[in-house]
């Protein structure tokens, strides 16, 4: 390098100078080649002298010659293993000198959003939660358990169970988390209401799909205890429950070990198997929120099946899906009303994340909208609760993306490192792991699997026949309002075209359900004495010729039964 820049060269000063750092660079680049070589280049070809020379071994057996290659085959992937952990070392030396700023700075920020953050009394939102519980559900709350039942609490803890990536519990997304409660119902009222926005209806129709940013975390206790107070929680309950949060305390996982040791003042614990309890409790403000707009005529429904409500969202853990009218007064009340319960849960909506859906706009009155709402605007499809949601019927086109992630997780390199028994495996895993939520609402698969595996097709038609089970007997209001969209009163399908997405699913198995559903009888209230087939297998009309009155089209068997006794 001295050399080189002693290196004699004419002309002007910065042009000398110039000269001298190009032909410092190129010897810089050979020492440096020469004395840094590349360690990831050197490992793999020390990788490859090691399998030729085996390969050789295995050709033609032991020699002297092919003894002394491979032991100095050997020392070369010794040695640049050495240098490779030796460059890695050094690197991870210069990254530990920064470990304890890390560590603070980790630290600081969690203690500083886990702080209380301050929120507005707007006591007014909830107005539109009722005070439901009775006193004998208050003194069932307020009963000290005994020891046993602690213990058989505790015994009854999964001990190999533990938190999903995103920090909740399996069970927060299974129908146990709210009684009744099918993941599917809500994707299919959101295909439903979504296909309506484009109809034609005075004032046009928007869909806004809400993201709460760290809903889980950022949730106010003095909300949370208000609203307890509101349904109708005892003192004692409440502050049984103020007591758990405040004895919360964390550490932060950091490079495999825990920093840190703090309490926090807002939000509910992860992990907790009251938290997903209490956090669908404070989610009703939102739920009953919104549908007291339209109640109130400060919203207006998007155009609804004579006879039946039309819910005004979908909310399924924190995933929001709201639709309503697109009239200016109504949108700058929506607006409103988040923002406010914004100030008195501590929640913040995720401008970024979330998505702003509209109907048959003219640009004018869509920039209007974004304007007061903020949220940018998006065109169908988009993904809820991890499905799909589109304009219109399905076409195969748009289920490539799915078939595509199939593929994706069935990649050749997997399948070749197991046995026919692992591929099996993993095809049944991949598929039934990913595919099941839009086999239950939409239909299109008709390839069949083998080698054991259930076939795609009959998964979807079970599928499907689930949800046409739900609607057919209008088992809560959201299959009621999708009975009045697809059907008439009577059970016949509507004429003419539907927009939807699932309605050509749920008519394709509609008379495979209805050939083949049978009733057990049980407390007889929901079983139709005429139409149900709960005799033998049979309906009473299709028994004989049965002879009854228009009124008494509709009876239920528990009207025909007194005391035990037939009447």
């Amino acid at each position: 390098m001295k050399n080189s820049w002693n290196e004699d060269i004419r002309g002007s000063p910065m042009a000398v100078v110039k000269q001298k750092l190009k032909m410092l660079k190129e010897v810089l680049w050979a020492w440096g080649k020469n004395s840094f070589p590349n360690f990831n280049v050197k490992m793999e070809d020390a990788k490859k002298g090691l399998e030729e020379v085996r390969r050789e071994i295995e050709m033609y057996g032991m020699t002297d010659a092919l003894f002394a290659w491979e032991a100095d085959a050997k020392t070369r992937q010794l040695k640049a293993l050495e240098n490779y952990k030796k460059l890695w070392a050094k690197k991870s030396r210069i990254k530990w000198q920064f470990q304890d700023q890390v560590e603070d700075f980790v630290i600081r920020f969690y203690e500083n959003f886990l702080k209380d953050a301050p929120t507005h009394e707007q006591l007014d939102l909830l107005e539109c939660i009722p005070n439901s519980l009775e006193e004998n559900d208050k003194a069932g709350l307020d009963r000290m358990p005994s020891n046993d039942e602690i213990k058989a609490a505790i015994w009854d803890l999964d001990s190999e169970s533990a938190l999903g990536p995103d920090g909740f519990l399996g069970i927060f997304y299974k129908g146990a988390f709210q009684k009744g409660k099918i993941i599917q119902s809500n994707i299919s009222l959101a295909s439903k209401l979504a296909n309506l926005m484009f109809s034609t209806t005075l004032g046009g129709a928007l869909g806004l799909k809400i993201d709460i940013q760290k809903a889980y975390d950022t949730i106010s206790w003095k909300f949370i205890s208000h609203v307890m107070q509101k349904f109708g929680f005892s003192d004692t309950w409440i502050t049984r429950i103020n007591q758990l949060l405040h004895s919360a305390k964390i550490s932060v996982l950091l490079k495999g070990g825990s920093v840190g040791y703090f309490g926090v003042e807002r939000g509910l614990r992860q992990g907790d198997p009251i938290s997903p309890l209490l956090f669908i409790i404070v989610e009703e403000v939102l739920c009953r929120g919104l549908s007291d707009l339209v109640s109130k005529k400060r919203s207006k429904a998007l155009n609804r099946p004579r006879g039946v409500v039309t819910l005004v969202h979908s909310l399924f853990t924190d995933d929001i899906f709201s639709f309503s009218n697109a009239s200016s007064r109504y949108v700058k009340n929506l607006q409103s009303f988040l923002s406010r319960y914004e100030d008195l849960s501590g929640q913040k909506i995720n401008i970024d994340k979330s998505k702003l859906f509209l109907g048959p706009l003219n640009v004018r009155r869509k920039l209007a909208i974004i304007d007061i709402l903020k949220i940018p605007v998006c065109n169908f499809p988009t993904r809820y609760l991890g499905v799909a949601i589109f304009k219109g019927r399905i076409k195969k086109e748009a289920l490539i993306p799915i078939l595509d992630k199939v593929k994706s997780q069935l990649a050749g390199w997997k399948g070749n490192l197991l046995s026919m028994a692992g591929r099996v495996e993993l095809v049944r895993s991949v598929i039934s792991g990913m595919s099941n939520h839009s086999f239950a609402v939409y239909w299109r698969l008709k390839e069949e699997g083998g080698l054991g595996l259930r076939r795609l097709r009959d998964m979807s038609k079970a599928s499907l026949c689930s949800l046409a089970w739900r609607v057919k007997h209008k088992e809560s209001t959201a299959y009621k309002f999708l009975w009045a969209s697809f059907l008439k009163g009577n059970g016949a399908f509507r004429p003419g075209y539907i927009m939807s997405s699932i309605w050509p699913g749920i008519r394709k198995v509609w008379s495979i359900l209805t050939d083949n559903e049978r009733w057990m009888v049980g407390n007889v209230k929901k079983i139709d004495f005429w139409k149900d087939k709960w005799v033998n297998g049979a309906s009473v009309q299709d028994l004989g010729n049965v002879e009854h009155n228009d009124d008494q089209v509709s009876l239920k068997v528990d009207r025909f039964i007194n005391g035990l006794q037939w009447c």
